[in-house]
């Protein structure tokens, strides 16, 4: 723990934080790490309080001495001294330095240049291999992006390079205000996607942008970049239950997240899903409807078959069913002692939920000896559901028994007497298979 008389800051991402001492007009620093053990056998002095802070990154401390900057190695001591007009932190082993104003280049951790000096020239901290530079170009300074030794991945042509935040893309801006033109360079596709206004970024490889009056779901690959043109598609922060609200010809639909049209052009109004449910506007009437990746649109034949193959003797309806029944069906089904899934539920009258459908569907498979443990995502939602719970709702995703999109099973939801038959016929037949 830091002295009484010493003030730390706030940790920085590789684990350590800043302490600060302040004796007369001489103010000292060191750094501590997430135990409290002192980092730097001496700390640094400084003649007053408003000198350049020392920092840690990457195993380098920068520090600020008699107008120059210099470098101490947290692990082996080596100490560079203060010789440099303008230092960065160190990122990927290496960091961009200046000797003297406007001619810099990079050094590494023992101070050996690795990219050369070069004048008119500013650079930046890596990122995944690359760096923002800027270069005087036609009288001004234009950015690009350099590697790790020091060539140029994309021309030095653009105001300002901005690193995304989750995904390695970089956004090349024309100038430097929020409505500039953006150009995006896929870094691990090294492919580059041009003159988009505004960007939402989907994964890796997609992404909304608009250009004019018009928005694009675009999709990147080594060999092409591919567009579906909308009037319009709501922010990406609206997606909800894996749908996101798209215009066309003056009507709503929604597509996934792969740009596929789940629900047709056919609204005036639309909002968000939640909880399987949306509400829309047709001819000024508003109204709900149903997400089809959480309730899917199952395939008419199944119930057909499902009577066919004597699984079912009651008609379908969108009544509920109740846990007893269901097992009954599946003990039937599977020529099964009668009670052994009864068992499961203290009261069999109980009305089926997906996660009673689960456990029972995954018993059966247990029976038949084919049942497997699949990883199911941990969610918020389920924090408070048993470990084999969250494998039997993996089990009856993986395998296809039902069909839902990014684990959204909602497992408390209640098993209509339809949705009951088609699982039971998906069991059956995976099962038998």
């Amino acid at each position: 723990m830091a002295p009484s008389n010493v003030s730390v800051g706030i940790y920085n991402d590789d684990g350590y934080a800043l302490t600060t001492r302040v004796e007369g007009r001489a103010t000292y620093y060191n750094f501590i790490d997430i135990y409290g053990n002192t980092v730097l056998d001496e700390d640094i002095r400084t003649p007053g309080y408003y000198f350049p802070t020392p920092s840690l990154s990457d195993g380098m401390v920068r520090y600020y001495q008699n107008g120059l900057y210099g470098y101490i190695n947290t692990d082996s001591g080596k100490v560079l001294n203060q010789q440099y007009y303008y230092a960065d932190n160190f990122s990927e082993g290496l960091a961009y330095v200046e000797t003297k104003p406007d001619r810099g280049g990079y050094i590494d951790k023992d101070g050996n240049v690795v990219i050369p000096f070069r004048s008119r020239v500013y650079g930046s901290m890596f990122t995944n291999g690359l760096a923002e530079n800027a270069a005087f170009r036609r009288g001004e300074y234009k950015c690009g992006l350099i590697d790790t030794n020091g060539k140029w991945v994309v021309e030095a042509k653009y105001r300002i390079c901005i690193k995304s935040a989750n995904y390695n893309i970089w956004e090349l801006k024309r100038d430097r205000f929020s409505s500039s033109v953006y150009d995006l360079y896929f870094v691990d596709l090294g492919v580059t996607a041009l003159n988009y206004w505004s960007v939402s970024f989907l994964s890796p490889t997609q992404f909304i942008g608009n250009q004019g009056y018009y928005s694009y779901y675009v999709t990147v690959s080594k060999e092409q970049i591919t567009r579906s043109t909308f009037d319009y598609i709501s922010y990406i922060g609206d997606m909800s239950e894996g749908l996101l609200s798209v215009k066309q010809d003056g009507l709503w639909g929604y597509i996934d997240i792969n740009g596929n049209l789940i629900v047709d052009f056919q609204f005036d109004e639309v909002q968000p899903f939640s909880e399987g449910l949306a509400a829309v506007c047709l001819d000024g009437k508003w109204g709900y409807i149903a997400n089809p990746l959480v309730y899917p649109a199952w395939d008419p034949d199944e119930i057909k078959r499902s009577e066919l193959l004597g699984l079912i003797d009651t008609p379908a309806s969108d009544e509920p069913i109740t846990c007893g029944e269901f097992a009954s069906l599946l003990e039937r089904a599977f020529e099964m002692e009668n009670g052994t899934l009864n068992s499961i539920v203290s009261e069999p009258g109980t009305l089926l939920t997906r996660g009673i459908a689960a456990t029972f569907i995954s018993r059966t498979a247990e029976e038949q000896g084919k049942y497997y443990r699949y990883f199911l995502p941990d969610s918020d939602d389920r924090a408070s559901i048993s470990e084999e719970l969250k494998f039997q709702i993996g089990f009856v995703i993986q395998t296809g028994i039902v069909k839902l999109h990014d684990y959204n099973y909602n497992e408390y939801n209640e098993v209509q007497r339809d949705e009951a038959y088609r699982i039971l016929l998906r069991t059956f037949e995976y099962l038998l298979s």
